[in-house]
């Protein structure tokens, strides 16, 4: 039981790096694009009118994930993952939320789906990433 509560105590320790006013500012009032990831595209900027939207392919505690397929592109699937913003302030997420972009904008790996595009509106996040299908991950462990 000790070393339970050591755990404990240094979990509660932990520093985490709190987004600033205008970072928060900004997440808020952004009604614009973030950013977009794709190889070697000069499209402009991309929006929820560029995707039609299939089916909801599973919703979790921090919004839900879409199949959609590009307008453009009618043979590629993507999973597009929407966020409220104002859940993520409210449940103090916002570091994890900019984290999770950043980390799929920037990996590439054959192990980890990767991010096409992100983009809000003034109230969602978009997170559209390649499509992989065979279920959640946490059925097959």
């Amino acid at each position: 039981m000790g070393n339970k509560a050591n755990a404990m105590s240094m979990c509660s320790k932990t520093k985490v790096n709190r987004p600033s006013k205008d970072d928060i500012a900004s997440f808020i009032s952004s009604s614009t694009m973030i950013s977009k990831k794709t190889s070697g595209s000069t499209e402009g900027e991309v929006t929820l009118a560029d995707f039609k939207i299939l089916k909801v392919l599973g919703s979790g505690a921090f919004g839900k994930v879409f199949l959609v397929r590009k307008r453009e592109e009618q043979r590629r699937l993507f999973a597009m993952k929407v966020l409220r913003k104002e859940f993520i302030l409210a449940k103090n997420q916002y570091a994890h939320t900019m984290t999770e972009r950043k980390v799929l904008e920037t990996l590439q790996s054959p192990f980890i789906v990767e991010m096409a595009y992100a983009f809000q509106t003034e109230d969602k996040l978009y997170f559209v990433m390649e499509f992989a299908s065979g279920g959640e991950l946490f059925f097959h462990l």
